[in-house]
């Protein structure tokens, strides 16, 4: 299988993230903070070389992702449903100090390896991995392959799912909002 190099980018902040709530799929847009965010990203990406920009449908991957092709005119975002946030179930929209006081025996953490949202309705850690692979394979084989440097494919999510593929992956990284982390895939 060819390798591809991608530019994976968090979504910038929305006011859910801004009150330390669990967003998971809920569909809301960015904030203020988080456009002036979205534009400093696609200034910080414009050096790169970038032949296709894919987001999640959720609006605050798409507002983002707006961002980085407005400054590459001839790229079109493309949104796939496989790239969306982990869905938490009954967690969404919770504060997150609600949910570390009615479930303090339960491992809900998005920093851990292992976490399930299964319990309460949501994704566990497998279903994740699993989407994002299919997407990324995907995306690989019909990707053109350029010799010498070959250009990024730039892709939009969410904190948690990207965390838990770059996991999965051998790759430690918490991608904070409005950051970016290259890889190259599969690796």
């Amino acid at each position: 299988m060819k390798q591809v190099k991608f530019v994976l980018c968090r979504h910038t902040e929305v006011d859910l993230n801004a009150q330390h709530r669990y967003t998971g799929q809920i569909d809301v847009p960015l904030n203020a903070v988080g456009k002036l965010q979205a534009k400093r990203l696609a200034d910080q990406l414009s050096k790169f070389t970038i032949s296709a920009v894919f987001s999640s449908d959720l609006i605050r991957a798409v507002e983002t992702a707006s961002e980085i092709t407005a400054l590459h005119p001839h790229i079109a975002p493309r949104t796939d449903p496989r790239l969306r946030e982990v869905n938490l179930g009954q967690l969404n929209g919770m504060l997150k100090s609600e949910v570390e006081k009615l479930y303090q025996n339960a491992i809900f953490s998005t920093q851990h390896a292992n976490f399930d949202f299964s319990a309460v309705g949501g994704e566990s850690r497998e279903q994740v991995i699993r989407r994002h692979i299919e997407f990324f394979d995907e995306v690989t084989n019909t990707l053109e392959n350029d010799s010498g440097n070959p250009p990024f494919s730039v892709v939009v999510g969410h904190g948690t799912a990207l965390r838990i593929f770059l996991r999965h992956l051998g790759i430690k990284s918490l991608l904070e909002q409005g950051n970016y982390q290259i890889i190259t895939y599969p690796n």
